[in-house]
């Protein structure tokens, strides 16, 4: 029989960099010793699984029973929609940290230092971000939120304009990789592109913003209202929004406002909620989120 733990790191290493598929890519790592280790010099991010991996939050009442358990303190949970089981990975670099999905494969981490970074939590690669103070709009300083609080509601939602890994000899390049996000108490437009060193409000026409996507070489957003806006931000002297749709008919501002990109199109979703009818008062009182989805619009 061959023995496959002993095959030389070259030809492993061959092997990780032409694998394409993302459960690929875990399984292989999960053989043995030596191909693990191989795999995480030799590895770039693969492309994103047909089914999205979902990373849990962190369970605060195991994190109190278990706190002097370090692999518990730097380990993450996921949870893989294809095959409805959880995975636990070593990832001490996302330990306390708030974490928002972005697209292929990488998250985007706020800590309570305020450094932002995106993170490839299968290979571990950090690519810093400008931090959260670099951004024009701040939260006051009151007693009503403390940097914990402000780390959770400061960032709404992140997007990646293009993977920003690409393998060189040397390093990985960062050039042609912007990030959007929607920040601050109005839910205001920023951007960065990899190396700068702080964010750049773009001029819209409006405030609170849903949602954000990258569509066919731009960003995109819709606001509360179900306005959406295309975003040049070619000039970083000037980077403004126009808009290129009005509210749809019907539109209200409760409506979540959501923008997908399906079969080559962008579509406006929002998705409608109403109050729960509960039957008793006390019952009520106990339910932290008494609003339910009843139908979406699209």
């Amino acid at each position: 029989m061959a023995d496959w733990a002993n095959l030389p790191n070259e030809l492993l290493g061959l092997i990780v960099q032409r694998l394409s598929l993302f459960d690929d890519f875990i399984v292989f790592g999960a053989v043995c010793k030596s191909w693990k280790s191989v795999s995480d010099v030799e590895a770039k991010p693969p492309s994103p699984p047909m089914f999205p991996w979902l990373i849990l939050a962190e369970d605060g009442d195991k994190e109190d029973e278990r706190i002097k358990d370090k692999e518990f303190i730097q380990s993450r949970r996921f949870f893989n929609l294809s095959n409805a089981n959880v995975y636990e990975f070593q990832l001490p670099e996302a330990s306390s940290r708030r974490c928002l999905g972005t697209h292929f494969g990488w998250l985007f981490t706020l800590g309570l230092d305020l450094q932002i970074s995106l993170l490839h939590p299968f290979t571990r690669h950090q690519i810093p971000l400008p931090p959260q103070p670099t951004f024009s709009d701040q939260y006051e300083p009151s007693g009503e939120f403390g940097p914990e609080d402000v780390r959770y509601i400061f960032i709404r939602k992140a997007v990646l304009s293009s993977n920003p890994w690409k393998k060189t000899t040397e390093d990985y390049e960062r050039q042609d990789c912007a990030v959007m996000t929607i920040y601050g108490e109005v839910s205001k437009l920023a951007f960065a592109r990899l190396g700068d060193t702080s964010w750049t409000n773009v001029q819209v026409p409006s405030r609170a913003y849903d949602d954000i996507a990258f569509y066919k070489g731009h960003f995109y957003a819709v606001d509360c209202h179900g306005v959406a806006v295309v975003c040049d931000i070619d000039d970083d002297r000037n980077p403004k929004a126009l808009v290129i749709a009005p509210a749809p008919k019907g539109s209200r501002d409760h409506f979540l406002k959501y923008l997908v990109e399906s079969a080559g199109d962008l579509l406006l979703v929002s998705r409608i909620r109403e109050f729960s009818d509960y039957e008793s008062e006390e019952v009520m009182k106990e339910e932290k989120h008494p609003y339910l989805t009843s139908a979406f619009i699209v």
